[in-house]
């Protein structure tokens, strides 16, 4: 599971690399179903979402941020 954020202060980028999750978004009524190979850019304040693997199997992300200079050092969620 990756809690409830948004990336206001911090775009950034995911790549699924093996399995399936799924993404609750604030701006979608539906769950958006991500898959291997997948590519999400992630950006702005007036989206929120969470992310879950709904699967019985493994599912590896690749997840980048994006800090611009101004940002304290604290870079968790």
């Amino acid at each position: 599971v990756v809690p409830w954020h948004n990336h206001g202060e911090r775009p950034a980028n995911i790549y699924v690399i093996e399995g399936a999750i799924t993404e609750y978004r604030s701006t979608c009524s539906v769950p958006i179903d991500h898959k291997a190979s997948e590519a999400v850019a992630e950006f702005g304040a007036n989206v929120s979402h969470w992310w879950r693997n709904n699967t019985k199997h493994r599912t590896v992300l690749i997840s980048a941020d994006l800090f611009h200079a101004k940002m304290k050092d604290d870079h968790s969620m």
